[in-house]
């Protein structure tokens, strides 16, 4: 099991206990309090996906859904309901989903806003693919690296919404963006790219892992965590858009297979934005490619 399904089990235990939670509620305060505890880990799970939108193969979203109607059936064995607000099971409900919400506000707005974002084309043709990190600042990890403030992680998911196949994924292969190709998503230089670490090895030292940086003009694009052999230019190459550059895989400091893309302009984080992909990137959002 990889590091990924981590938010998969935390995600499981806190549901667990908004629902029992529910059922042996003794006043209104102590069911409310439950309820809104599954009502912040769906805004939670919607909004920011962690790191993809499923649990052992089950969307989030349905499941809580489900489980929001199975507390709210519990309601009909509350005698009081006016007592308990001041209990602790409230308090913690209200509190999460107040920043729940915020978070989920907070994330817009505080987005890099770069009124002269690059515009690229999607590095990847073919499949469905999940942005698990942002231009969000809550709940994007890339936000305490000035550079990568808008900075994108693509992970390939099923049409349930799972990173990979099975309950738990066992190995990188099991993983439907491993060895996905990889295109250059614009006319540009190689300034310098790297190959021959591992995949499935957590390297914090060398977070970039396998990878290719582009220069185009005034901006410098690094395309990171490629498969172990796969790159396929090297530094000083021309390349065109649309040109191989490599295949997805999990090298570097990362928790799963994904592709992480991030552009900078002249020491500042640059906004992406895909011509061939309308909107913008928030986390959570799909992109579906022919």
């Amino acid at each position: 099991m990889l590091l990924s399904s981590i938010p998969q089990l935390v995600w499981l235990v806190v549901v667990t206990v908004a629902v029992v939670g529910c059922w042996t509620a003794e006043n209104g305060g102590q069911w409310a309090g439950s309820l809104l505890l599954i009502v912040a880990t769906f805004l939670f799970a919607y909004f920011f996906s962690v790191p993809s939108s499923t649990t052992f193969g089950v969307p989030y979203v349905p499941i809580s859904a489900m489980l929001l109607v199975v507390c709210a059936v519990s309601a009909v064995q509350i005698d009081d309901w006016t007592a308990g607000l001041d209990t602790d099971a409230f308090s913690f409900g209200a509190v999460l989903t107040v920043c729940a919400v915020a978070a989920t506000i907070a994330s817009r707005i505080l987005a890099v806003r770069d009124s002269t974002a690059l515009r690229l084309n999607f590095p990847i043709a073919g499949g469905r693919w999940e942005v698990a990190a942002g231009e969000g600042r809550l709940f994007n990890h890339h936000w305490e690296a000035p550079l990568q403030r808008a900075a994108l992680d693509l992970v390939a998911v099923d049409v349930r919404g799972c990173s990979h196949r099975g309950v738990l994924a066992g190995c990188d292969e099991d993983y439907y963006a491993f060895g996905s190709p990889v295109h250059s998503p614009v006319d540009a230089e190689v300034v310098r790219c790297g190959d021959g670490l591992n995949d499935g090895e957590l390297d914090p030292a060398k977070p970039a892992g396998n990878h290719v940086v582009l220069g185009a003009g005034s901006e410098e694009i690094l395309i990171a965590h490629l498969k172990k052999g796969s790159v396929a230019v090297t530094t000083g190459q021309r390349v065109q858009a649309g040109q191989l550059l490599g295949v997805v895989g999990n090298s570097g400091n990362s928790t799963e297979p994904h592709l992480h893309i991030h552009a900078q302009r002249d020491g500042q984080a640059v906004r992406i934005v895909f011509d061939d992909v309308r909107g913008r990137m928030w986390p959570g959002r799909r992109v579906i490619r022919p």
